[in-house]
């Protein structure tokens, strides 16, 4: 396109891009106060920041509100009273994020017991079918195949 034409769509983008980093360098300053024991209902009040809570959630899935970033789940499950913080801020496409750890919450031992049997089938199908696979890789590439056709 012409300048012209994409000069308030690059104007916008810088203006995001800035707004982006703004944001993380507050969300760093943030995260760095907290570590040196500021409280953190303190610091939100005084930064006036929103905060929003999750659900709990597993480490399988993207945490809802949030959505896929790199590294959360990994540094949030290492998380527990003891060490609340991560040692980083987290950003996607959605923001910036400083987080605390809350709580913990087990696993419900009720659905385990009703699902652990059928997860240990499938587990073991895999295996199975797995071990099939190789076997059959291992056929192929030890056979002499010949294919005839017919006249």
């Amino acid at each position: 396109p012409e300048l012209e034409a994409a000069t308030d769509k690059v104007k916008a983008d810088f203006k995001d891009q800035l707004a982006a980093k703004a944001a993380k360098a507050a969300a760093e300053s943030f995260l760095a106060q907290l570590k040196k024991g500021s409280e953190w209902e303190a610091l939100v009040k005084e930064s006036q920041l929103k905060v929003e809570e999750t659900d709990f959630f597993t480490r399988q899935n993207p945490v809802p509100a949030i959505g896929y970033v790199p590294g959360f789940q990994e540094a949030v499950f290492k998380l527990n009273e003891n060490n609340r913080y991560p040692d980083t801020v987290f950003e996607n496409n959605k923001g910036t994020f400083a987080v605390r750890w809350e709580a913990y919450e087990g696993i419900d031992e009720k659905a385990y017991r009703k699902e652990k049997d059928e997860q240990r089938l499938s587990l073991l199908q895999k295996k199975h079918l797995s071990l099939f696979e190789t076997w059959l890789e291992n056929l192929k590439a030890n056979a002499e195949i010949k294919i005839i056709t017919p006249p």
